[in-house]
């Protein structure tokens, strides 16, 4: 196991990384919004903008709209923002082996339940 990592890799991904084009986006308003993102995969690795996490930071920071590069396979991703909104737990999406970077966009909504500036 390297240093950092949180769990052992059983076997390594297969294929080149490819670059997904990730968004996060206000449900209400459509409005693409800065959050933290958490990536894992079916293994247990943290995967980030550049590939698999190395350090005891598990997650990343987007403005938004960030390309993140991943093997081809199942992943989960957990989104957040701040106390306003509610995180997206364990969202799935894959990335397929026959994919060509420049194409897959996975996109996800966060929703505000409450606007705390209107309450004052």
């Amino acid at each position: 196991m390297e240093k950092g990592n949180t769990s052992p890799v059983e076997k390594p991904p297969v294929g080149s990384l490819k670059s997904i084009r990730l968004i996060t986006r206000d449900s209400d308003t459509g409005e693409i919004i800065p959050c933290r993102v958490i990536i894992a995969d079916t293994l247990g690795q943290y995967w980030g903008i550049k590939g698999r996490i190395n350090s005891k930071r598990i997650f990343f920071h987007t403005p938004g709209d960030t390309l993140v590069s991943l093997y081809p396979g199942s992943f989960k991703a957990t989104i957040s923002r701040g106390l306003e909104y509610n995180p997206v737990r364990n969202k799935l999406f894959t990335v397929p082996e026959s994919y060509n970077s420049g194409s897959l966009t996975v996109e996800i909504p966060i929703e505000r339940w409450i606007h705390m500036k209107e309450l004052g």
